[in-house]
């Protein structure tokens, strides 16, 4: 009985144990770095996440970014007002919901952009791993003060949660970044922009029910197909099948038009102009169709359309103001809908560029005017669009989840001190040769980024403290112009 007692004690343990070390693996297969700052003492990657600490509370929210105007992601934490900060309840208080919250924002500016890393499955490999490395750098506690030191010597706090933004990276990295974090035993978990957008429209749709959905997305998340894969997966994971229409506009040139870059609006122009890069007549998505300007809407007073006619009507026409470029993509999202032959009516539209958000309130305008359009005695959007159609805004819809989740964890700040913010941005090391370096962006050459082999210990770039010795005055200009409380927070940490 004795020795029976002990085999089945044996066994209790073995599968106590058996059981445990189940847990330790992935069920992601893991990449080369995140196995490194996994597992391997001796690499520079090495997380020594065992060190990290266990009150995350006051540890600030880590935002991962490439590009200049993916800042307003931070520009809407720390202008939030969703929720009562008492009751925890969505509800304005008056107060700013990340009030006393520490930032550490770090801009890939070494890496930018991001956009040709989709091309094939080698340099995606790629954007997995410089994805887990900035996710580490952002948990690692020290920095470089200046691109010629040898050892990270600056000293800063670890992070209680991540939030993935580019594009390419929260489309094919977020499953890296998971594992790697689960694995951490940290703690510490990662939002992406798409996901919570996506998540939110899944939510607000009745399985069962026919649901259409539309996306005004970036060039990025069109020519990878992965957004619409994205959401199809969570509509059919939640039990709609094959009762979900996707309908997708590319809204090139809305950007670059927010931001006032000369190739698609220059306000001093006052008729057609050789050096413009956006949408002119034709029939293509990206194109305006001369048939539709009864219903684009478009604005003309202070050069914000240009147009030249001939004796048949419309030579070319070159729109001038970020108004109309949101106007002719949802006009244009929309009609796809109606010669579709659809009758399920759209009901929400993603803003999947996330710089659209700016302009909501045209948005909202046009909805208006085209669920009220008709011709002869017909209205020719009212089985196209909800007249209570909803624009899901990702970045506010990732804002929230975030501070659902730090209420949830408790870690929330709750500090009566000002907001912080951090910002640091990874450039090329002064070590590299100079053909590896684009010189006149500050970034690294295609061939350099997209030449290297995932895993390395040393991969090119450096993160220091975000100064303009490394990137230009014009080129935040965007941030200075749009996003006036970021700049502020960033500004005043430089002089």
């Amino acid at each position: 009985m004795q020795y029976l007692s002990k085999n089945i004690l044996f066994i209790c343990l073995f599968c106590a144990l058996f059981s445990a070390c189940r847990k330790q693996q992935p069920d992601y297969e893991l990449i080369p770095i995140s196995s490194k700052a996994l597992f391997d003492t001796t690499s520079v990657w090495f997380g020594n996440f065992d060190t990290y600490p266990r009150d995350k509370s006051k540890l600030p929210i880590g935002i991962m970014i490439s590009r200049v105007e993916e800042y307003i992601v931070l520009e809407k934490f720390l202008t939030a007002d969703y929720f009562d900060n008492i009751t925890g309840d969505e509800s304005p208080d008056g107060i700013r919901d990340f009030a006393g919250e520490k930032f550490n924002v770090l801009l890939d500016y070494a890496n930018s952009p991001y956009g040709n890393f989709y091309l094939n499955a080698e340099s995606i490999d790629i954007l997995r791993d410089i994805t887990v490395r900035n996710a580490l750098h952002l948990m690692d506690d020290d920095y470089f003060i200046i691109p010629e030191d040898i050892l990270p010597t600056g000293i800063k706090d670890r992070v209680k949660v991540l939030v993935n933004v580019s594009d390419l990276p929260c489309l094919y990295a977020q499953g890296d970044l998971d594992s790697l974090l689960r694995l951490s035993r940290t703690g510490v978990e990662s939002l992406n922009v798409i996901s919570s957008g996506v998540k939110t429209v899944v939510a607000s749709s009745e399985p069962g029910n026919a649901f259409a959905v539309g996306i005004l997305s970036s060039t990025e998340q069109s020519q990878t197909g992965k957004y619409e894969e994205t959401l199809r997966n969570a509509f059919f994971g939640s039990g709609f099948k094959d009762r979900v229409q996707i309908f997708n506009q590319v809204s090139y040139g809305l950007e670059g038009a927010i931001e006032g870059k000369a190739e698609f609006i220059l306000p001093s122009a006052a008729v057609i102009r050789e050096s413009y890069a956006g949408s002119s007549l034709g029939f293509g998505d990206e194109d305006i169709d001369v048939n539709m300007m009864d219903r684009f809407g478009f604005q003309t007073s202070g050069n914000a359309l240009l147009f030249s006619k001939t004796s048949k009507g419309y030579g070319d026409i070159q729109l001038n103001s970020p108004g109309n470029y949101a106007r002719f993509h949802l006009v244009t999202l929309i009609e796809k809908h109606r010669r579709s032959g659809s009758r399920i009516p759209i009901k929400s539209v993603i803003l999947g560029d996330i710089s659209s958000s700016l302009l909501l309130d045209t948005l909202k305008t046009v909805v208006s005017e085209l669920y009220d359009f008709s011709r002869d005695g017909q209205y020719l959007y009212r089985n196209s669009i909800s007249p209570d159609v909803v624009f899901i805004d990702p970045v506010e819809c990732l804002v929230k989840e975030c501070y659902r989740l730090l209420r949830r964890n408790r870690e929330l700040s709750l500090n009566t001190s000002r907001t912080d913010v951090n910002s640091f941005i990874t450039i090329p090391s002064p070590s590299l040769e100079p053909a590896e370096i684009d010189t006149l962006k500050g970034t690294f050459t295609d061939s350099f980024k997209l030449g290297r082999e995932p895993g390395l210990e040393f991969s090119g770039e450096k993160v220091i403290p975000f100064s303009f010795r490394y990137i230009s005055v014009d080129e935040f200009s965007p941030a200075d112009t749009l996003f006036t409380e970021t700049s502020y927070q960033i500004k005043k940490k430089l002089f």
